[in-house]
């Protein structure tokens, strides 16, 4: 198995678990929504993958490597997603980065 079929073995599930915890009524939605590539500028659904989700992917690698259930992790993987964009977004503030991904930085 390659490093992208491993990157996409458990993306649907980390995105749904994501979706589950960020309120979509939250007036920060658009923003949080944007950053991570479900919807584009003017808050209109977007198709694409966002992210590789790298981090929340090795986590629930890990689990499973010790014998434990990967689907039990997801909190912890969506929690370890969140924090390494919210590093990103920090990242771009700091660096005042024009673009990530190839799309505008909020």
């Amino acid at each position: 198995m390659g490093l992208l079929q491993v990157l996409e073995r458990y993306r649907s599930e980390i995105q749904a678990e994501l979706k589950s915890l960020i309120d979509l009524t939250s007036p920060l939605f658009p923003l949080m929504g944007y950053h991570l590539g479900w919807v584009d500028q003017r808050g209109q659904p977007r198709s694409g993958s966002g992210g590789k989700m790298l981090r929340s992917t090795l986590c629930l690698l890990a689990c499973e490597a010790v014998g434990g259930s990967w689907r039990g992790a997801l909190p912890a993987a969506a929690a370890v997603e969140l924090v390494h964009n919210f590093s990103l977004i920090h990242d771009d503030i700091e660096d005042r980065s024009p673009q990530r991904r190839g799309h505008p930085t909020l």
